[in-house]
């Protein structure tokens, strides 16, 4: 099992994930049997993201020129960017040793795409620390999902340990030795 953590001064953007071996793909258009097909739209996707990036960065920049905190501040640092080849438009799960699946699905709680039953009368996700009624099914980024930071980013970290603790007692082992807080 491959685990990727956060820790202090190590970037954990799309390129850096992809170095570490994390296969970047386009956005899932379909699932068929084992097999899963993409859009071909990484790179677009990626693009994106690096622009979004780089305009927050200025905005701080701006600020701690403005504040006078050069002085106290981190040197710049840009996102080198760097996209993959040609990222596979389908992949067979099961010939690519998939077990699990992590699907972002941004800030909007809307889940009528999920054709599974877990949802109450009102739409909302059925859980109980982002454990949900079907089996494999789990979420993080819940509003109180254990604490009251559940859905920001800085607690999110406390939430996901919690669910890998979970699924590594599913499978008889004690603790996650190999995690670090995120």
């Amino acid at each position: 099992m491959k685990l990727i953590c956060c820790t202090n001064g190590i970037n954990v953007d799309l390129p850096t994930l992809a170095s570490s071996g994390v296969m970047l793909l386009g956005r899932l258009t379909a699932i068929d049997g084992t097999s899963a097909y993409f859009a071909d739209d990484l790179h677009a996707n990626m693009w994106s993201a690096d622009q979004r990036l780089c305009k927050t960065l200025e905005r701080i920049d701006q600020y701690i020129a403005t504040a006078q905190l050069t002085e106290s501040a981190l040197p710049r640092e840009r996102p080198a960017a760097r996209y993959p080849t040609k990222p596979p438009r389908s992949i067979d799960l099961r010939a690519a040793g998939v077990r699990s699946v992590i699907w972002a699905t941004g800030h909007r709680r809307d889940y009528r795409w999920l054709e599974v039953p877990v949802t109450s009368s009102d739409g909302e996700l059925r859980h109980r620390y982002g454990i949900t009624p079907v089996p494999g099914l789990y979420a993080l980024g819940q509003r109180f999902q254990r604490t009251r930071r559940s859905n920001f980013l800085d607690g999110v970290g406390t939430d996901a340990l919690a669910i890998t603790q979970h699924l590594l007692s599913e499978r008889g082992v004690r603790r996650a030795t190999a995690l670090t807080r995120i």
